[in-house]
C-alpha cells in the first residue's frame, strides 16, 4: 500500500451471486472521496493464562463514496428502486438494492494506479442536503454508503497495481463488465 494522491472512476455492476457474474456495469460519476473502513473479527484463544491464537480477520467494511453526480437509472440500479417509462425513479419502501461489484483506482505518489475492486457491495438509500445559494457558491456532492461484504469463495476484495492510468481503467472495465467506457463525468 502506498500514499494515494487522488481517486477516480467509480464503477459498479449488478452481481448474480448464481453465476458470479456482473451484468453490464455502469461509471458512478467522477469520484471526489471514497472512504473505506474494514472491521475485522476479535477473537483471542487463551491457553495457560496467556493468549496462544487470535482471529483478525476480515468481518464486513462500511464505504462511503461522494461523486460529482450519478445518473437517475445507475442510483434506481444500486438501489433497487424503479425507473418509469417517463424517467421517473419511483422508491417504495419495499425496494431491496441488490449486491453490486464496485472499484476505483487511486493514483499514488509514485505515478502508479491502484485500482480496487470490492465483489460484493450493498448501497443504502443516501442522506441528502441542499442549500440555497448565498453570497458564495457552496457545492454538495451526493454521498452513498455502502456495506463490503464477504463474496463467493470468500473473497471480498480483489486489487491490482498499474503502470499507467489506461491499464486501471480497462482492468476495472473487465471487472465490472464495462464495455470501453472511460467516461468519469456525467452529462
Amino acid at each position: 500500500m502506498k500514499t494515494t494522491i487522488g481517486v477516480c472512476y467509480p464503477v459498479a455492476a449488478v452481481l448474480n451471486e448464481e453465476t458470479n457474474t456482473y451484468e453490464k456495469g455502469f461509471v458512478l460519476g467522477g469520484a471526489i472521496k471514497e472512504s473505506i473502513s474494514i472491521s475485522k473479527n476479535d477473537v483471542k484463544l487463551y491457553g495457560d493464562d496467556k493468549v496462544v491464537a487470535s482471529d483478525q480477520s476480515f468481518k464486513e467494511g462500511d464505504g462511503t463514496l461522494d461523486t460529482t453526480g450519478i445518473e437517475d437509472e445507475n442510483v434506481a440500479i444500486l438501489l433497487g428502486h424503479e425507473v418509469s417509462t417517463e424517467g421517473e425513479v419511483i422508491s417504495k419502501t419495499s425496494d431491496i438494492a441488490p449486491y453490486v461489484g464496485h472499484g476505483f483506482y487511486a493514483k499514488n505518489y509514485q505515478n502508479k494506479y491502484r485500482a480496487v475492486f470490492f465483489v460484493k457491495t450493498q448501497f443504502s438509500e443516501p442522506n441528502t442536503e441542499n442549500e440555497t445559494k448565498g453570497e458564495s457558491t457552496s457545492y454538495k456532492s451526493p454521498s452513498l454508503t455502502y456495506k463490503v461484504l464477504e463474496g463467493k469463495d470468500r473473497i471480498w476484495k480483489r486489487e491490482k497495481t498499474f503502470d499507467t492510468e489506461a491499464d486501471a481503467i480497462e482492468w476495472l472495465n473487465e471487472c465490472a463488465n464495462i464495455e470501453g467506457s472511460t467516461e468519469t463525468d456525467p452529462e
